[in-house]
């Protein structure tokens, strides 16, 4: 049966819903989805809010690490069902396409609508030939809350849309199969299976201490690129810089850049006269398409400095 999730991922990547920097989802990108919206698409494109990257590799491998932060994951299917949430039927061009291929095989479930509390779904009859025109479905896996809002007939070359609740959690296994009478016996025939999940908002894991630790010594301006464990979340940068000031005093302080965008400083202050040490502390938050971290230490009346820093995260 022909799976529709990879052209759900193609109509939703780019979308602003309430959903679409939810780390959770970006495990649904397979390999081949990442490739076409790399070729089709122009400029700095993100997925979810993660930078497309150099290579599919480049955006697993960040999308991964900071999926890991987060108490729950999701599979392929729920994935999908999230992806459904707060879009409108235009939305979804390639997710329809699919389905109208999907629709030519019998008996299709499809997504109309959905938002975080319930779910529109299409149902839809090809009856081929020979088959009947007004089929009778035969339900598996609808809780009995349901069961009256589910359709009862279907129509060949028709379309039958109703609305359930989403569950409250876990995810609903929700099939269809129409009912066949031959010579008096009854057959099922082959139906189909959609998945729906509960929505759940995503829930950080319990933030842990700095743990790791990375140093950097230079002149007045130190750089070096953005390692991976440091994106999204915030960083503590600890600045030591030593010079010999002259009378009367000397001056120091910092700026630090990501990307060339000023994001923290302290103005200069007074550090005194002779070989003087400035330190100094800040916090900055490394979005995810950071790529270089730049601090600059500024000095006035100093001479011989020297300067370094630590990254904390």
């Amino acid at each position: 049966m022909l799976d529709c999730a990879q052209a759900l991922v193609r109509d939703t990547y780019s979308e602003d819903q309430f959903w679409s920097s939810d780390r959770r989802i970006w495990s649904s990108v397979d390999k081949q989805t990442w490739e076409e919206i790399k070729k089709n698409a122009a400029g700095d494109v993100v997925i979810y809010g993660v930078p497309i990257g150099g290579s599919y590799e480049d955006y697993k491998s960040v999308s991964e690490e900071l999926a890991s932060r987060y108490i729950e994951t999701f599979s392929t299917t729920h994935a999908r069902s999230i992806q459904w949430s707060g879009l409108k039927p235009e939305a979804f061009t390639a997710y329809n396409n699919c389905l109208k291929i999907k629709k030519s095989q019998g008996l299709v479930l499809g997504l109309g609508e959905a938002t975080k509390e319930k779910v529109t779904l299409l149902i839809t009859w090809n009856k081929g030939i020979g088959g009947p025109e007004v089929a009778e479905l035969d339900w598996v896996g609808a809780p009995p809350e349901i069961q009256a809002s589910l359709p009862t007939h279907v129509y060949s070359a028709g379309e039958t849309p109703f609305i359930i609740p989403r569950p409250a959690a876990g995810e609903m296994i929700l099939s269809a199969r129409i009912k066949l009478t031959a010579d008096g016996v009854n057959l099922v025939a082959l139906g189909d299976t959609i998945r729906i999940g509960a929505y759940s908002e995503p829930i950080l894991k319990e933030p842990t201490p700095p743990r790791n630790r990375r140093s950097l010594t230079g002149a007045a301006s130190m750089s070096c690129p953005i390692h991976l464990s440091m994106i999204d979340r915030n960083v503590e940068i600890r600045i030591v810089g030593v010079a010999d000031t002259f009378a009367p005093y000397g001056s120091m302080g910092h700026a630090i850049y990501i990307d060339d965008a000023q994001v923290a400083a302290a103005p200069l202050r007074d550090v005194g006269h002779g070989r003087q040490t400035y330190t100094a502390i800040s916090t900055v938050y490394v979005p995810i398409y950071a790529r270089n971290i730049r601090i600059e230490v500024n000095n006035q009346n100093a001479s011989a400095f020297t300067a370094g820093c630590e990254f904390w995260y």
